[in-house]
């Protein structure tokens, strides 16, 4: 018996980007994931924890011309991406975990005399988890979404409270 996994790495480019640290290539979820060493510089590690907390990673790939012009677009910000691994025994798929799930958020560019590559740190869905959402009751916020709208005008010059209903 023959224990063993791949590592999958799916970036949502505008042509998602479908890599597996392996020999050959691999499908899984009807993709085919591309085995390319050269592409794929290194995948840092993934840390669980028990309780709720920003997870983040680095992930290594070779500056392609498409990736370079990509980078300096900016398009990449906030992609999505997913960090599985494929369990296999005999050669035969038994598992899959899923590392990662969350978002590209920086970039490092390093050009080398032999290789050049870009960084990618990765952080998960709770990432911005302490912000606050919603809208606030103003005539600026009001103004955002319909800027034709005078129902906030007055929003904020009454100082006591305004009782509704009876």
């Amino acid at each position: 018996m023959s224990l063993s996994f791949v590592n999958l790495i799916r970036i949502s480019f505008p042509e998602p980007l479908l890599l597996a640290d392996h020999g050959h290539d691999v499908t899984f979820n009807e993709e085919i994931y591309r085995a390319d060493s050269k592409l794929l510089i290194d995948i840092g590690d993934v840390t669980e924890e028990n309780q709720i907390n920003t997870t983040a990673f680095d992930m290594t790939l070779a500056a392609t011309p498409e990736l370079v012009a990509l980078a300096r677009t900016g398009e990449w910000i906030n992609l999505s991406i997913s960090y599985y691994r494929v369990w296999y025994e005999d050669d035969i798929q038994t598992d899959v975990d899923v590392l990662f799930r969350g978002r590209l958020t920086e970039i490092d560019e390093t050009d080398g005399e032999s290789e050049s590559s870009i960084k990618f740190t990765c952080a998960n869905h709770f990432i911005d988890w302490e912000s606050k959402g919603g809208r606030t009751t103003s005539n600026a916020s009001q103004q955002v979404f319909d800027p034709t709208d005078k129902g906030m005008e007055h929003a904020g010059k009454e100082k006591q409270n305004v009782k509704w209903g009876r």
